[in-house]
């Protein structure tokens, strides 16, 4: 299941997963929240302390990720969850808001209570700040 929900979707094909819903994928509304750009944004510079993880491979987390992000894949996945808050708020990163709500949904399953994928994931996060 670990390796499903964080396995990388190619940037090519991302765009026709879009098209999906998440009604259509089985997930329910209730697990996590989708959180915009101006959202996060906004609780950022309130000083909320969030925690941020960005699901993308390093090579592109190395390109460029929100300030403070971590980067979370399958090689540190345990790691994390070993070191993380689970009552603090987690906002979850991919490349363009897909992917990121499979993660959420595990993440809501491991105990995370307040998560967050955000809408648009890194490419609308650099659209908006680039």
């Amino acid at each position: 299941m670990l390796g499903t929900v964080l396995t990388q979707c190619p940037q090519a094909k991302c765009d026709q997963y879009q098209q999906i819903s998440r009604k259509a994928l089985g997930i329910p509304m209730t697990t996590y929240k989708i959180l915009n750009i101006a959202e996060l944004k906004q609780r950022l510079q309130q000083g909320e302390e969030l925690q941020i993880i960005d699901i993308r491979d390093p090579a592109s987390f190395e390109q460029g990720h929100i300030a403070g992000a971590q980067r979370v894949g399958n090689d540190n996945i345990a790691q994390f969850m070993a070191q993380a808050d689970l009552d603090a708020p987690l906002v979850v990163v991919c490349y363009h808001g897909i992917s990121s709500q499979g993660a959420a949904e595990y993440l809501h399953q491991q105990g995370f209570d307040d998560i967050y994928s955000l809408e648009g994931g890194y490419t609308a996060w650099a659209a908006a700040n680039g």
